[in-house]
């Protein structure tokens, strides 16, 4: 049971500013103040958690390059097959020129050095 009471001097601003941060969380600014006391440590190394928040906004950096060029890749892929009508004509006629164009590189051996694959007559070779 809460019993003892604590008078704290503090300016207009910062009352406000309290006041303010208490009812964005839903609670009264008593229940802030105990919180920040009790999550207040003058041991913590702020220089450490500044270099973990260094190395964490590099990591984060990092990602979302790799990110956005998933994305883009992924837009290019979908600007190619957004008509695939248009996709299989285009292919169709570089086939018949043998310069098959893909968003990729597919190696295409020209028509006269073509190997058929041998025929079957259904009996496994052993």
């Amino acid at each position: 049971m809460k019993t003892d009471r604590l008078t704290l001097l503090v300016t207009p601003d910062e009352k406000a500013e309290i006041g303010a941060r208490a009812d964005a969380m839903g609670i009264s600014t008593s229940e802030l103040v105990r919180r920040a006391v009790r999550s207040y440590d003058p041991e913590l190394d702020t220089d450490a958690v500044q270099t973990l928040a260094d190395e964490l906004a590099l990591v984060v950096k990092g990602t979302e390059k790799k990110v956005n060029a998933a994305l883009a890749q992924l837009s290019r892929f979908e600007a190619f097959f957004a008509d695939p009508d248009a996709r299989r004509a285009e292919a169709q006629a570089a086939l018949e020129r043998e310069e098959l164009e893909w968003p990729f590189e597919v190696p295409v051996a020209p028509k006269s050095r073509r190997k058929t694959a041998p025929k079957t007559t259904g009996a496994a070779r052993v």
